[in-house]
């Protein structure tokens, strides 16, 4: 996926509009080892403002159940952080049990 891909849709709808177009936070990478062979090396999108202040952020922990690595969407997933949320992906690429998932979930920046 193109990294500019939100350049290119266009819309007449107002709200689509406006979340097509990156967010107002600033984004960073963290990754880390997830300490699992299956899953690799955990990838985490996040506000940068989240090093510095106290909030709460809503989480996505996404789950590869096609076949595909975390690192194949984040265009996406960079999108989702520029609008406030930490995503969290592996390189799992079988994660029908949810177990990659949940192993995920307990590696978000707040956690450390």
């Amino acid at each position: 996926m193109a990294e500019d891909y939100y350049e290119e849709v266009t819309t007449t709808v107002p709200l689509e509009r406006t979340y097509t177009q990156k967010g107002g936070f600033a984004v960073s990478i963290w990754k880390q080892a997830s300490g699992y062979e299956t899953l690799g090396k955990l990838t985490v999108w996040y506000p940068t403002q989240m090093e510095t202040d106290d909030q709460t952020y809503p989480a996505v922990v996404t789950a590869n159940g096609m076949g595909v690595p975390a690192s194949k969407y984040s265009a996406v997933f960079e999108h989702l952080a520029s609008w406030g949320f930490i995503v969290i992906g592996s390189k799992d690429r079988n994660a029908w049990d949810g177990v990659s998932s949940g192993a995920s979930s307990g590696h978000a920046p707040a956690a450390e």
